[in-house]
């Protein structure tokens, strides 16, 4: 059986569905979300002809992470009550990336 969500169906820049993904599956991710990151570029850029500059790869990500965080950083906050070292690492990921981009 298959399903799709298409509840935010649109268009836009890549780094959006990429930020989501980071969001929604941090604890079910195979590698860090550096990494994933990495090859989530490298998937792009290998179809298209010719590689993304730097600025325009690290634009479209800042846009997807914010959007993200936007969306979903409250959720992330939720846990930080827990004690959970785990949802204070994963809030403390997400601060870090916006202190850093704006």
């Amino acid at each position: 059986m298959a399903a799709f969500d298409w509840e935010m169906l649109g268009v836009a820049p890549s780094g959006m569905d990429l930020g989501y993904y980071l969001a929604v599956n941090s604890g079910r991710l195979a590698r860090s979300k550096e990494q994933v990151a990495a090859r989530y570029r490298q998937l792009l850029e290998s179809g298209l002809t010719a590689p993304l500059a730097d600025t325009v790869w690290e634009r479209l990500l800042s846009v997807g992470l914010l959007y993200a965080a936007v969306n979903l950083l409250w959720s992330k906050a939720l846990g930080l009550g827990t004690g959970n070292a785990r949802a204070e690492a994963e809030f403390g990921w997400w601060v870090e990336q916006l202190e850093r981009r704006w």
